[in-house]
């Protein structure tokens, strides 16, 4: 069989429509894979509150308009973290806002400012 046959024959549009599924599902899988993966570190990890200050603050670039922000925050020892924040939490937040910071692994649970005489001086 020549090449040009092989191309030609019945076998060679299954063929390639089993590939793609093959990749397509391998995919599936290891992004599933890497999902739960991450949530199951972050549920293992302690809950942590800790005084920090916000450094940076990115638009996540996706389609979905409400999907959200990476926000760097600082801690008082000078070590940095990057969580994603939602719309909703994200937009009460500002770049050199100082407060307290509850977090479990890379999941971000809250941030909440503190006003007034205190300041982020101390980080």
């Amino acid at each position: 069989m020549s090449l040009k046959d092989f191309f030609e024959s019945d076998i060679i549009l299954p063929m390639v429509f089993a590939i793609l599924g093959i990749v397509a599902l391998i995919t599936v899988i290891a992004v599933f894979l890497k999902v739960y993966s991450t949530n199951q570190k972050n549920a293992n990890s302690p809950l942590l509150t800790q005084n920090a200050i916000v450094v940076e603050k990115r638009l996540m670039f996706d389609k979905n308009p409400n999907a959200g922000y990476f926000i760097v925050f600082e801690f008082e020892n000078r070590e940095r973290t990057r969580l994603f924040v939602d719309t909703r939490n994200a937009g009460l937040i500002a770049e050199k806002d100082f407060g307290k910071l509850t977090f479990q692994g890379t999941k971000f649970i809250k941030f909440e400012r503190k006003m007034g005489n205190e300041s982020a001086n101390n980080i």
